[in-house]
């Protein structure tokens, strides 16, 4: 099951590294809900992948001189990368807390797969209904829309579901 790190929660907009503050609260989620996830499949030898994904909503960026980025695919596999590097200091603290070795480390930095897909993959949309709008998961399977809502209000709520990163565990036999 994917894990999706809404960005809203930890990076400021437009930018893909973290204060000291959001860097610890992203880390420790990633700690706490993931991680022994990651490493219980290592383990287990199902482990083909850790993705690790970054995605944002539609809207172009303004271009600003000395900024990193360009368009939103760059600025949403920085975000990736930064969550990627969260996940390497987790596993060196592991290390030194001798609940991971050196070799399981290599193994799964080894599996790590980054990308950014901008605005190329959204989860959510709007949809018009009789007159109404509403946020959809383009993923369900299940239509069952979330509304109504003003327009202005539902691409609100779509755009600021599909910035998101997201951490998807491939797995051998699932």
């Amino acid at each position: 099951m994917p894990t999706d790190i809404p960005t809203d929660t930890y990076f400021e907009s437009r930018e893909f590294k973290l204060n000291d503050d959001d860097w610890g609260e992203l880390y420790g989620f990633i700690q706490d809900s993931i991680f022994y996830k990651i490493v219980l499949s290592l383990d287990n030898e199902s482990l083909i992948a850790l993705r690790i994904e970054g995605h944002t909503d539609k809207r172009k960026p303004e271009s600003r001189e000395g900024r990193k980025w360009d368009d939103n695919m760059e600025l949403s596999f920085y975000r990736a990368k930064e969550v990627a590097n969260i996940l390497d200091s987790i596993m060196v603290a592991k290390i030194k807390a001798e609940e991971l070795t050196l070799l399981q480390r290599d193994e799964l930095k080894k599996r790590i797969r980054i990308a950014g897909f901008g605005e190329n993959k959204p989860q959510f949309d709007v949809k018009l209904i009789k007159g109404d709008y509403y946020v959809f998961n383009v993923d369900s399977i299940v239509d069952d829309p979330e509304g109504p809502y003003n327009l202005s209000a539902a691409k609100h709520i779509a755009y600021q579901r599909n910035r998101r990163v997201v951490i998807n565990i491939i797995e051998r036999g699932i």
